[in-house]
């Protein structure tokens, strides 16, 4: 997926990423955040461009990389 996929309304940006990295943004610049997969059920996602996702971290490893996300 490229990157820097995102867009603009007025004063508002949404973008289309993995909220792995989030450097491009301010810090406290965050009003909401809409998520969608993983969930960490097991399943294989595919994004329209064909990459994968495998949905099975064990349960350690999935808090540590949501509370990565969170904090970051």
């Amino acid at each position: 997926m490229n990157e820097n996929i995102c867009l603009i309304l007025k004063d508002q940006t949404v973008f289309f990423k993995s909220s792995e990295d989030m450097s491009e943004l301010e810090d406290e610049s965050i009003d909401v955040i809409i998520t969608s997969p993983p969930y960490n059920r097991g399943k294989i996602y595919t994004s329209d461009t064909g990459e994968s996702h495998d949905d099975r971290m064990d349960e350690d490893e999935y808090l540590s990389f949501l509370t990565k996300i969170w904090e970051e």
